[in-house]
């Protein structure tokens, strides 16, 4: 069985269009962080270099283009995970894109001492574990 437990570090989030195209949603600087525990949770976040900071320090506040800018660099979700041979399968209780909250993602797992590999769709993520 892999063993996937513990923390890793976002390398890269693309995505690929059906004619090839490449994209980076957050840009080639995104950072983020994917942990899986060994009772079977996982957290997802993902982030844009460089988000500007609202001016408030209430997590709610600002106003709504300040926090839309601010958000809409910002992606998590947490769950649950199964390994299933060369898949990690991602069980999403919620997500801060809600209509990934019910679902299920496939990843499958492409070299297992770095990196944790094809995601969503047409998106690419690609993690490697803390440490290495």
């Amino acid at each position: 069985m892999i063993r996937i437990e513990g923390q890793w570090n976002l390398v890269a989030w693309r995505r690929v269009a059906g004619d090839g195209g490449e994209s980076y949603p957050f840009g080639r600087d995104a950072t983020g962080m994917l942990v899986y525990t060994d009772s079977g949770g996982m957290i997802v976040m993902m982030a844009r270099a460089g988000r500007g900071k609202l001016d408030t320090h209430d997590a709610v506040g600002g106003t709504e283009a300040e926090r839309a800018a601010a958000y809409s660099g910002y992606l998590a979700y947490f769950g649950r995970y199964e390994v299933k041979g060369n898949e990690v399968h991602h069980m999403i209780d919620s997500a801060s894109f809600p209509n990934w909250s019910g679902d299920l993602q496939a990843r499958t797992v492409r070299d297992r001492r770095q990196d944790s590999g094809a995601a969503h769709a047409a998106d690419r993520d690609q993690w490697r574990r803390r440490g290495q």
